[in-house]
């Protein structure tokens, strides 16, 4: 690659054996003006013969030089979507057995009524009481002489009421009752058999990669330097130096900024694997009869009475009142058998 970076002057006019052409001379014309027309940079010297046109030409060029650099990027996937296959389902481990009671048709029951240890309870009811008055005496004193055959009292007459109330004893018998409800299920056992399985899964995916190329670059810049002088009618000739070139050529070398060049290949794909799990077999459920499911539930009825009655022992009290009369015992007087106490 080539880069022309600056050309100060190009000379115009044409060299014919050392003798650059310059457009004639006007009288508006001078040396610096025709200097310029080829730029040049005119410099004027102490006589005529000594005025200078100097002409200076500058080209650059930029390239590689060495060996190149290649650098390569990790690998990455490309623009298409992965390819995945899965294989076959395969068993995995050992299969279980789960086993389940189901109920078969409806259930029957059987209801039976139980009865308890009867207890008994003995209850007294009172009648109508009935009462009946008799004479007594009462606070007796002996009244005649303790040498008397018969001891004479006196005494104050009472009155002994006798209250007899009749009783009924009732008897109670209670009997508890419990109403027991068996009930019985018809029963199959079912077993399920499960067995785990796998797979394995490839999963190939494209892949690219970036490749860099960097080439170090540099830029050589030629610089002629041409010195004109001018002859009678104001045009340039060559100076003639007496060692060194006339024109002079110089060049420098510059670093420049690395040439680099990137492109994208396709690489071998990636390919991974994986184990999945699969859908799982399942076997069943196989049924077969099995013993019955017999439950029992019990609760309490009203209990059976039965209550009977008898004649109880009748209630008697007896009360005595004085009545303030005076009687004797054993009177020995008229008097005193007038009022006898009996």
């Amino acid at each position: 690659m080539f880069r022309i970076r600056n050309v100060i002057a190009v000379a115009t006019a044409l060299l014919f054996a050392g003798t650059l052409a310059a457009p004639p001379a006007h009288a508006d014309h001078t040396r610096p003006h025709t200097c310029e027309e080829v730029g040049g940079v005119f410099t004027a010297g102490a006589t005529r013969g000594a005025d200078r046109c100097v002409v200076t030409e500058e080209t650059s060029v930029t390239g590689p030089f060495g060996r190149p650099t290649t650098t390569v990027s990790e690998p990455r996937p490309d623009d298409t979507s992965p390819i995945v296959v899965d294989g076959p389902a395969t068993p995995t481990g050992e299969p279980t057995t789960v086993s389940e009671l189901r109920d078969v048709g409806e259930p029957s029951s059987v209801v039976t009524v139980l009865s308890g240890t009867p207890t008994t309870t003995e209850r007294t009811e009172r009648g109508a009481p009935t009462g009946t008055d008799a004479p007594g005496t009462r606070n007796c004193e002996r009244v005649n002489n303790e040498n008397a055959k018969k001891p004479v009292e006196k005494c104050e007459r009472t009155v002994v009421t006798t209250t007899t109330t009749p009783t009924t004893v009732f008897t109670t018998v209670t009997t508890p009752q419990t109403e027991r409800t068996v009930t019985t299920q018809a029963r199959e056992e079912c077993r399920t058999t499960t067995q785990q399985t796998s797979f394995v899964r490839t999963t190939t995916q494209g892949q690219v990669q970036d490749r860099t190329i960097s080439y170090q670059q540099r830029t050589i810049t030629t610089t002629t330097t041409t010195t004109y002088r001018f002859d009678g009618r104001d045009q340039l000739q060559l100076v003639v130096f007496p060692v060194a070139p006339n024109p002079r050529i110089t060049t420098r070398t510059e670093p420049a900024e690395p040439l680099e060049t990137t492109t994208t290949e396709p690489i071998q794909p990636s390919t991974s694997t994986e184990t999945l799990p699969g859908e799982p077999i399942v076997t069943g459920p196989t049924c077969t009869p099995t013993a019955p499911a017999v439950t029992g539930t019990e609760r309490e009825l009203e209990p059976l009475s039965v209550e009977t009655s008898r004649p109880g022992e009748p209630i008697v009290t007896t009360s005595m009142s004085g009545t303030g009369q005076t009687c004797y015992n054993n009177p020995s007087s008229a008097e005193q058998r007038r009022n006898a106490c009996s």
